[in-house]
């Protein structure tokens, strides 16, 4: 697992493009902010890989680059995604209404959601307590 996990950081990261431009992820030093995308295909759903990826990207962001915030924009019927950003911390900070066009009469919205540095090392500060 660890080298899907090297790949979706060495592809989405600015100037880490390789062979491919980066698309995953856009990253903006003088807000020190993130977003981040990475449209999973289903043959890697259910086998860790979103975890451990989005788990080593947010640790990359904080304890690598030292950002304060990420954010993300999910689309609220990707229902397995949003339990994922909740269960590794992200909280719900809003909605984008109608961005994306689902079907003929259809809109979902997007569900923004965000991690504050401090955040991110008060929780591992307790998942290291709670391993002791």
């Amino acid at each position: 697992m660890p080298l899907f996990t090297e790949r979706l950081i060495l592809r989405g990261y600015r100037g880490w493009g390789g062979p491919r431009k980066p698309r995953c992820v856009q990253a903006e030093p003088a807000l020190a902010h993130l977003d981040v995308w990475d449209p999973a295909r289903e043959e890697y759903w259910n086998q860790g890989y979103g975890t451990e990826a989005t788990k080593e990207v947010i640790r990359y962001c904080f304890e690598v680059n030292a950002l304060h915030r990420l954010g993300l924009l999910v689309y609220e019927s990707n229902a397995r995604a949003v339990a994922l950003y909740k269960k590794l911390g992200f909280v719900e900070e809003g909605r984008v209404r109608e961005m994306n066009w689902r079907a003929p009469g259809e809109w979902e919205d997007a569900i923004s959601m965000g991690m504050l540095e401090k955040e991110y090392f008060a929780r591992k500060k307790a998942e290291e307590a709670a391993t002791l």
